[in-house]
């Protein structure tokens, strides 16, 4: 017996919100990430989209604060000393 593309779209459709959620889990044997990565491989137009939007607000705001970081010292280094 072979599963149909609907019958696997609604098994990742079942299990993606819990996984989505488990992958901040800060327990360690957690095997979200595995999870993830075989539910990707069955049906990526559906988890890519999602996994996208929970990791770019998180990777941007963490861009955005070593690209502060990197202008404050370079401001730092740049500042005439008070003599």
């Amino acid at each position: 017996m072979r599963l149909t593309d609907e019958q696997i779209e609604r098994f990742v459709s079942t299990l993606l919100p819990p996984v989505l959620y488990s992958v901040f889990s800060t327990s360690e044997s957690s095997s979200a990430y595995s999870v993830m990565r075989n539910m990707a491989f069955l049906a990526p137009q559906l988890v890519l989209p999602r996994a996208l939007d929970l990791l770019v607000p998180f990777y941007t705001s963490f861009i955005v604060f070593f690209q502060r970081k990197l202008v404050f010292k370079s401001n730092r280094d740049k500042s005439v000393p008070f003599c």
